[in-house]
Formats: C-alpha cells, structure tokens, sequence
C-alpha cells in the first residue's frame, strides 16, 4: 500500500470512495485548512462525521445507506479500531468514506484504498509567520522561522498566538534563538499543557519535572488545581456522555484537537473510579491550601502522587 502526500493526492484524480488520513497536523490546522478543501475536492455535498464505535453503532448504518435522492454524502469516522474500519469500508455504500487512522498499521486490506499523509507544508507555516512579523517590522532569520513554525504546529496555534509572541517585540528588532527557546520553555501556558498532558498520561516523572517548573515562574497552585480539575472533567465526560463539541460543566466550546488528543487518547488511563478519587484529592488539597497555610510544592506532588497511585 503506497502512501501520497496531501498535496499531491490534491492535483489527482478521484480514485476510489473510502480514503485514510494519518494526520501528522494538529486539529485547528486540519479543521480549517485540510477539510474544506478535501470536501470541495469530493464534490461538496452532506457531510457526516462520526466519531467513535458507539456512534458508528446509533448511527453508522443509516448514513452508509443510500440517500432517498441519489444524494452523494461525506462520511468523516474517526477514533474508530482499524479491525471495525476494515468492516465499514467493506460495507457497499455510493458514499464517500474518509477515515482518520489512529496509529493503524494499514497492509494489504488497505491496498485498493488512499492512504494520505496528512502534513502541515512547512514553508506555507514559515510564510505565515514571516508575513506576521513583516507586518509589524519584525525581522526572523532562516533558523528562527523554522523554529516557530515546529513549535506553532506541536502546540496547534492559531494567529492569536503568533500575534501574542510577536508582542513581545518592538518594530526594528531582531528575534534571536534565545528568544524563542526562552519563550516556549518558560512560558506558563506551554508549561501547563505540558503539565496537564503528562498528568493525564499518567506520567508522574514528567507531570513532577513541569510542575516544579510552573511553581518556579510563580504560577498559582488554585489555578493549577483548577485546570487539572477540568482536565479530569473531560475525562470523566468522555467515558460517561456522548458530548464531544462542549465542556458541559462550563458551557464553552471543546477544542476538536484538544478533545481527540488529549483527552479520547487517554481517557481509558485512568477508570471512573480513579476519576472520582481524583476529585476527592483535588479538595482535600483546595481546603488545605485556603486553611493551612502549607508549602504548596510538598503539597502538590503529593496529590501527583495519590491521584497517580493504582
């Protein structure tokens, strides 16, 4: 089974109905680069997305079906195991059928199908970046551009983040290596992902090291147990709802990247009732913080350590 790159398979022509993306881009890039214009290379028309095996189950079979009208459809499966896709894309259907692989092996049962890879083109991000910086009178050398441009992928950015690291530089100046290193490594937003991620991994070396980190750069232990709190709520969601589009204790909007990413991959690291002990910590360090006065470091590597512990 050979494999094309996006823009490649853009300038060719349809061959087939069912097609895999292994996706190498974070979800905002995808959302609104790659699909709009894989559904406009697929003749527009209805799209239904349809994400995990219970979906697939309520509702997969009525959508493979043919439309009443001869309607051509878009079906976007994604989170699914590769052996139920492997079923699917055997099911006769007129639709289309795009699959997001999640780590699939592929092989020969794959070998009549499209396999693309999906990856961010470098100097279109470069471009961005240099555009941004130009436009403020900002100058980045060759090595600085590619920096960023790593950095803005592995962390999903979007134009608001590029405008909040260019504010950081007057007209006239330069941004050197330093600056950039500097930023993405002390930053307390990266740090927390960081943190957030390694926790919800079940990475207790790692959470610990970015922890100490947060702590370093004086960022708040209140707001620290905040975010791990909503980072447990979406997990306990996504074992226990369907929702998948938004916080439901909060009401805001989910990130697509953050919900497949961060929280569908991991949501099976730790069971319901992990989940709950979780929150049970959680409170007992809230109290112990607004009561007693403690060293906040010795305070929350022990919650690290209870809320990791099998």
């Amino acid at each position: 089974m050979g494999k094309v790159e996006f823009k490649t398979w853009m300038n060719q022509d349809i061959k087939g109905r069912c097609f895999v993306l292994e996706l190498a881009v974070g979800g905002k890039y995808f959302e609104d680069h790659c699909w709009p214009q894989i559904v406009e290379k697929l003749g527009g028309g209805k799209v239904v997305r349809i994400k995990g095996k219970k979906e697939w189950e309520e509702k997969g079979g009525g959508a493979i079906l043919p439309s009443l009208f001869g309607e051509k459809k878009i079906l976007l499966l994604e989170d699914l195991e590769e052996s139920l896709a492997l079923k699917i894309k055997n099911i006769s259907s007129p639709h289309f059928l795009v699959f997001i692989s999640s780590g699939w092996r592929g092989g020969k049962e794959w070998s009549d199908d499209t396999w693309i890879k999906v990856e961010p083109p470098r100097y279109d991000l470069e471009n961005f970046w240099k555009k941004s910086a130009k436009n403020k009178g900002i100058f980045l050398d060759n090595q600085v551009l590619r920096s960023l441009s790593r950095w803005s992928k592995e962390y999903d950015w979007g134009e608001e983040d590029v405008e909040q690291f260019l504010s950081q530089f007057s007209e006239g100046e330069t941004v050197k290596m330093e600056d950039v290193e500097l930023y993405f490594e002390k930053n307390e937003r990266t740090l927390l992902f960081r943190f957030l991620d390694a926790t919800g991994e079940r990475n207790l070396e790692g959470a610990i090291f970015y922890l100490r980190s947060l702590l370093q750069i004086g960022f708040s232990p209140s707001l620290l147990l905040t975010n791990v709190a909503r980072r447990f709520r979406l997990l306990w969601q996504a074992q226990e709802t369907k929702e998948e589009t938004v916080d439901l204790w909060s009401g805001r909007k989910l990130s697509p990247f953050e919900w497949r990413e961060k929280i569908l991959k991991n949501k099976n690291k730790y069971n319901l009732e992990e989940i709950q002990r979780a929150f049970e910590i959680l409170y007992q360090v809230d109290k112990a913080l607004k009561t007693r006065n403690p060293e906040p470091e010795a305070l929350l590597l022990g919650m690290l350590v209870k809320i990791m512990a099998k």
